[in-house]
C-alpha cells in the first residue's frame, strides 16, 4: 500500500516538477504587479490570469500526456485540457490544474492504446496521415469529454477547496494551511531512504524499512512557490 501511494505521488510530482519555473514566474508576477502587490501595475498584472488559466494547466497536461504516451501523448494532453478550461468558462472559471493532472495522463493513455492497436496495421505511405488525424480526432473527443465531464466536476471540487482557503485567509489562520500542505509534501516529495549496505541494524532493533524518510531537495523550492502564492492570495483578499 505504501509503495503504491509512493508511486502515485511520484507520478503526480513528475508532472509538476518540470514546470516549476512557470509557477515561479506566475507567482512573482502576481505578487509584484497586482493591485495590492509590491509594485502595482495593471498592464503587467493582466498577464497572470492567462498564465494561471491557460499556461500552467497546458504545461502540466502536456507533461502528463508525454509521460504516458510520448510525444503524441504530449499533444493529446494539451488538446484535452483545453476542453476542461473552456468547460468552466476560461478565465472566469476555476483554474484547471487538477483537471490537467487527470486529462493529461488519460489522453496519453488513449493515444498509447491506439498506437498499440495500429502497430503493424498501417498501410504503407499513410503513416503520417494516420498519425496526425488520429491525434486530431482523438484529441477532439477528449476535449469534448473534458468540457462536459471533467471540467465541471473539477470546478465543483476546486470551489469547495477555494472556500476553505478563503476562510483561513479571512480569519488570519494561514498557519493552518500546513494541515493540507504537509500531507501533500509526503505524497509528492518524500521517498524512503535506502539503508547503506555497510550498516548493521542488529544492535538497534530496527530494520532498514523503518528508516525515516528524507525530503527531496525540490521541496524547498516548492515551499517557496506555495508561500509566494499564499501571500498573493492574502493580498488579493
Amino acid at each position: 500500500m505504501k509503495n503504491t501511494i509512493a508511486r502515485f505521488g511520484k507520478f503526480l510530482s513528475a508532472m509538476v516538477m518540470p514546470n516549476i519555473g512557470a509557477f515561479i514566474a506566475w507567482g512573482f508576477i502576481t505578487a509584484l504587479f497586482i493591485e495590492n502587490g509590491w509594485f502595482p501595475n495593471a498592464q503587467l498584472a493582466s498577464i497572470q490570469p492567462f498564465m494561471l488559466t491557460f499556461l500552467l494547466p497546458v504545461l502540466i497536461a502536456a507533461q502528463g500526456g508525454k509521460m504516458v504516451g510520448g510525444d503524441r501523448g504530449r499533444v493529446m494532453g494539451a488538446i484535452a485540457v483545453m476542453g476542461c478550461i473552456a468547460g468552466v468558462g476560461g478565465t472566469d472559471g476555476q483554474p484547471m490544474l487538477m483537471g490537467a493532472m487527470i486529462m493529461g495522463p488519460l489522453a496519453g493513455f488513449v493515444i498509447k492504446k491506439f498506437d498499440q492497436a495500429m502497430d503493424g496495421r498501417m498501410p504503407a505511405g499513410f503513416e503520417m496521415l494516420i498519425n496526425n488525424f488520429s491525434v486530431g480526432i482523438l484529441g477532439m473527443v477528449m476535449a469534448i469529454l473534458g468540457y462536459y465531464a471533467i471540467g465541471p466536476v473539477m470546478s465543483a471540487i476546486l470551489a469547495f477547496l477555494s472556500a476553505g482557503v478563503n476562510l483561513l485567509v479571512q480569519h488570519s489562520l494561514l498557519p493552518l494551511v500546513s494541515i493540507f500542505l504537509e500531507p501533500a509534501k509526503v505524497l509528492f516529495l518524500w521517498k524512503p531512504t535506502p539503508a547503506p549496505a555497510s550498516v548493521s541494524w542488529s544492535h538497534t532493533g530496527c530494520s532498514p524499512r523503518t528508516v525515516p524518510p528524507r525530503i527531496r531537495p525540490p521541496v524547498q523550492l516548492l515551499s517557496t512557490c506555495l508561500a509566494v502564492s499564499m501571500r498573493s492570495i492574502s493580498r488579493i483578499s
